[in-house]
């Protein structure tokens, strides 16, 4: 028997022989993610890459559109002019220098988060806006800011 509840040996993870510490599972063998992930199967973590000139994605509001609860939107360097609304546990992370990937917006907010957790981490955010705009507006939730810029 295993560790998998239910009964069930989990797949990934099992116990030596007498004793009470897990050992890894054998080449070829199915394991555990331990990423955030969907809560009614297996989680799963997906990167889905954010790239102007040579896609996949081409703006960060398509990757968000396909990413589902735990994925990482990664942005490559460039002026991303958009507007940022997160509405589900996801990680936005830049991929290079924090001055070469910028999100940008003008007459409206830049980044509002609004779900229970996530990340965004890399990035330069800038509010050229007259007027009431937020460049990070936090309306619920929890949400790591790391290594960015925000002006």
């Amino acid at each position: 028997g295993g560790f998998g509840g239910e009964g069930r040996p989990n797949p990934g993870l099992r116990p030596r022989s007498g004793r009470k510490t897990l050992e890894a599972a054998k080449p070829g063998e199915p394991i555990l993610d331990m990423g955030m992930g969907d809560p009614q199967g297996a989680p799963v973590s997906t990167s889905l890459r954010v790239n102007q000139t040579d896609g996949p994605y081409y703006t960060i509001t398509e990757a968000m559109r396909e990413a589902k609860v735990g994925d990482k939107v990664i942005l490559t360097k460039g002026k991303y002019l958009e507007s940022i609304r997160m509405t589900r546990p996801i990680q936005i992370l830049g991929e290079g220098h924090v001055s070469d990937i910028i999100i940008e917006t003008s007459g409206r907010d830049t980044v509002v988060f609004e779900t229970e957790f996530g990340v965004l981490r890399g990035v330069t955010l800038r509010q050229r806006g007259t007027g009431f705009w937020n460049c990070l507006d936090i309306t619920s939730g929890e949400l790591k800011v790391e290594g960015c810029d925000i002006t």
